[in-house]
């Protein structure tokens, strides 16, 4: 499982000033008690953007492209992540869910 954690912001602004190490501990702490996960990640990193939300690079559009591409090239290989829809939390879930409704109707029919 990969996660993908957003944390600061106008509610913590203070946690940018946090080392890298410091802030992946909260974050795993945050989300083992939310998530109920069990043992540490086999790898965390941490990207700092202290005055707004993560961008996409120039030509992101085409990677998605590429990503949808590989999808209908490859039936059963599905994507889903804030990479595709955009990073809001609403869209994520929105993705996921579209996601999950395509592999159970990708299951059904291979029934």
């Amino acid at each position: 499982m990969t996660l993908t954690s957003f944390t600061g912001g106008a509610t913590n602004p203070d946690i940018a000033a946090e080392p890298e190490g410091e802030i992946a501990k909260i974050i795993q702490s945050e989300n083992e008690h939310i998530l109920k996960i069990i043992g540490s990640p086999v790898t965390s990193a941490v990207w700092k953007y202290p005055r707004a939300l993560p961008q996409y690079n120039l030509g992101h559009g085409h990677v998605v492209e590429a990503i949808r591409d590989a999808e209908r090239l490859l039936p059963g290989i599905f994507f889903a992540g804030n990479y595709l829809e955009g990073p809001a939390v609403g869209k994520c879930v929105e993705n996921g869910f579209q996601t999950a409704e395509a592999v159970q109707n990708y299951l059904q029919a291979k029934a």
